[in-house]
């Protein structure tokens, strides 16, 4: 694979993390732990684009942790073993403008020989709802991998910080993941609004938990109490 599809490989799965992440946020419970036990490896644009972008102390504190990457055809890295310089009571002081590792994450996209990049999904409070939705998309697809991921999911559903486990995900299965994403979340967004209307916030809760097929009866419910309460306001 030469440079020009290894650049459009990885901004092919930066879209795909991105697609993938906008239905999730991290839990309120969660210690920001993905600031505090890695390395942030940054490309010399994004590292330059960060400085042009974020305020004069910002930039001191960055320039001023910043080393030489190890990672190849990176330019810069911020040691966050410890914790990152830039967070601030478990809050990104540049969090608008944060490196793109960071904006991928719990997702890692790593270098490979024959592929270009590969994908893995690192456990964290919010990856392990990505896999509950991930073993859900796999349960009509290959129930042996269902099984082990639902397995890792009742395993690690409560954590409340990062653990090195990964879930390497093939990346033939994302564009129809994400499709499952869309019909999941898209019926549960508006079954929510229906509870929150009835007034039931156990039942939004709730909502967010299941599978695209069983939200669809609950939809039908919904939709049969909806037309009988109509009926009933319209009749004298």
């Amino acid at each position: 694979m030469d440079r020009r599809q290894r650049f459009e490989k990885y901004g092919w799965l930066i879209s795909k993390t991105q697609s993938i992440l906008k239905h999730y946020s991290c839990p309120e419970s969660c210690n920001a732990s993905c600031c505090k036990h890695h390395i942030i490896d940054l490309y010399r644009k994004e590292y330059e684009k960060i400085l042009k972008n974020v305020d004069k102390e910002s930039v001191n504190i960055f320039k001023s942790n910043a080393v030489k990457s190890e990672l190849e055809g990176c330019y810069k890295a911020i040691n966050a073993v410890g914790q990152c310089s830039l967070l601030i009571n478990s809050k990104c002081r540049i969090y608008d403008n944060r490196p793109e590792a960071c904006r991928t994450f719990p997702f890692v996209i790593f270098s490979d020989v024959e592929a270009g990049f590969g994908l893995t999904l690192l456990l964290c409070p919010m990856s392990v709802n990505i896999i509950r939705d991930y073993a859900q998309w796999y349960k009509s697809v290959n129930s042996t991998m269902y099984n082990q991921l639902n397995v890792v999911y009742e395993q690690h559903k409560d954590i409340n910080k990062n653990n090195d486990f990964c879930v390497q995900m093939k990346e033939h299965n994302l564009d129809s993941f994400i499709e499952f994403l869309e019909r999941k979340y898209s019926l549960v967004s508006f079954l929510c609004s229906f509870s929150r209307i009835w007034g039931s916030e156990a039942v939004e809760k709730k909502m967010r938990g299941l599978t695209p097929h069983f939200s669809h009866h609950i939809l039908l419910f919904y939709l049969f109490l909806y037309r009988s309460t109509a009926n009933r306001l319209a009749t004298p």
